[in-house]
Formats: C-alpha cells, sequence, structure tokens
C-alpha cells in the first residue's frame, strides 16, 4: 500500500503477491487529502474478488469515486466518507447490480455527552469512534458518517446472514472492549453502546 502523499499526481501500481494481483486504483490527489486516507476508506483487497461486467467490484466503486466532487467526499469533522457520497456509493452499487451490506449506526444516548461534558468533547468523541470504526473495518467496507452520532458502513459483496452478523458483532464488541476513558462522567464506564439497522441489497431490498 501506499503511504507517501502525492499531490496532483496520477498513479497507477500493479503489485504480484502470492499469486494475487492488488491494484491501487487511479486517483487525482488532492493536497488537503492527507494521502490516500479516503482511498483507504474505500478499498478492499483483490483476493476472490468478483467481476462486473470486466471489471472487479473494487475498481468498479474506486473509479466511482475519483468522479465525485472532491469538496463532498468526505465528511468535514471526522474525516471519513460522507453522507452525500455515501449515498451516491449506495446508487451506483444498485445501478451496477452490485450486492452489498448496509449497517446504519446509531450510537446510544449521546445526547448525554454533550449534555454532561460539552459540544468539544463530544465531537471529540465523534472524531475517535469514526477512527474507531476504521480500525475495526479496515480494508473490509467503507464507513461513512451519515450526521450527529449517526454512522454507516457499506460492505460490498457481503450477502450471506452469516457474514452481516460476524460484522454487526465484531464492531459491537470492539466498542464494548474500547472505551472512551474521557467519557467516564457521562457513562459509568465510558463504554458507548449502539444501536444497528441492517439491510442487504438484493436480498432485502432491490432500490
Amino acid at each position: 500500500r501506499i503511504h507517501d502523499t502525492f499531490k496532483h499526481l496520477f498513479v497507477i501500481v500493479i503489485i504480484a503477491k502470492s499469486h494475487a494481483v492488488f491494484l491501487i486504483d487511479v486517483f487525482h490527489l488532492h493536497e488537503s487529502f492527507d494521502g490516500f486516507s479516503f482511498v483507504d476508506s474505500a478499498f478492499v483487497d483483490f483476493n476472490n474478488a468478483h467481476f462486473y461486467n470486466g471489471m472487479t467490484m473494487n475498481e468498479k466503486i474506486t473509479g466511482f469515486l475519483s468522479t465525485l466532487p472532491r469538496d463532498s467526499l468526505l465528511d468535514n469533522m471526522t474525516q471519513i466518507i460522507s453522507k452525500k457520497t455515501c449515498i451516491s456509493i449506495c446508487q451506483f452499487c444498485i445501478s451496477e447490480k452490485i450486492p452489498f451490506a448496509f449497517f446504519f449506526i446509531d450510537f446510544d444516548t449521546f445526547k448525554k455527552v454533550n449534555d454532561t461534558l460539552g459540544h468539544p468533547t463530544g465531537d471529540k468523541a465523534l472524531i475517535d469512534l469514526a477512527r474507531m470504526l476504521k480500525e475495526c473495518i479496515q480494508d473490509e467496507g467503507i464507513v461513512c458518517r451519515f450526521g450527529g452520532d449517526e454512522f454507516a458502513i457499506l460492505m460490498p459483496d457481503m450477502e450471506e446472514r452469516n457474514d452481516v452478523w460476524q460484522t454487526a458483532r465484531k464492531y459491537s464488541e470492539y466498542f464494548r472492549h474500547h472505551p472512551l476513558s474521557y467519557l467516564k462522567d457521562a457513562f459509568l464506564d465510558g463504554r458507548i453502546t449502539l444501536t444497528s439497522g441492517i439491510v442487504r441489497y438484493p436480498l432485502d431490498a432491490n432500490d
């Protein structure tokens, strides 16, 4: 993976490793995007990738992201994929018949953080929650912020019920075992619980 920051540069890298080919896609990097930060949010390795009209799912989604306006790709506060971009990706996947699982996440009683500790601490917590979601999901899916304390995860090519359940359990357990110490005054042990709504395309809905 490329970690250096390039400004206004198109890059294609193909690496052969263990008989698998990985592609770091073509992106016109912008100096305000901190290198590949937004690419990392949407990149999944190509092992056993499915193909759609001759292209892997990864190529299609990353190629689509490169066509979107740069100023709306990321959420300003958390620097993860924005609500607008997330909706566009969902619409694109539907139009291309790419199956996916969509996890809508609401952090419970988050209002108590703002009321007890103040909005600056609440903002810090939202940034940390976004970071923790990305650390948990890594390159398996796309982590987005919908606004307030609402986040979403889009998992391309995920259809099996067991995979969906394991993913939901994975991030729920992750937050249970990673409390935010500075929230102890708002919550007994600094742990924030969450509620999830999950849907699969096209198994649960087709539009």
